[in-house]
């Protein structure tokens, strides 16, 4: 089997590629941890960039932007992660919350019957 040179550089850019969005999903990860939100929605910003299909990184970016009271960003990018993967539990409950901290009462509602 014969591989071209065009096609190997793509398989080995699409490798660098998810290697390097897995890396910055571990910084923001431990950015979060140490309470360091502003590099870590850096970081899951970068993932998205490159792999706009991660919804790790929509969902982590949500939870910590629901940590420094972002609340409009919060609902943006959980809305996003349960668009992505319907399954994300707790993306349906930050983003839930983050409807009350901005007392949109009725949207709160109206999304969670509608996730059961």
């Amino acid at each position: 089997m014969q591989v071209s040179l065009g096609s190997l550089f793509r398989s080995m850019k699409n490798w660098a590629v998810r290697m390097n969005a897995a890396c910055n999903l571990d910084d923001g990860f431990i950015y979060r941890k140490r309470g360091e939100f502003a590099k870590a929605i850096a970081a899951f910003t970068e993932v998205i960039r490159f792999t706009p299909q991660c919804v790790d990184a929509y969902a982590y970016r949500g939870y910590t932007q629901y940590e420094l009271g972002q609340f409009e960003k919060t609902i943006t990018d959980l809305t996003e992660a349960i668009r992505l993967d319907p399954a994300c539990t707790l993306a349906y409950f930050y983003r839930g919350y983050a409807c009350i901290k901005t007392e949109r009462y009725e949207e709160a509602i109206a999304k969670h019957q509608a996730r059961a």
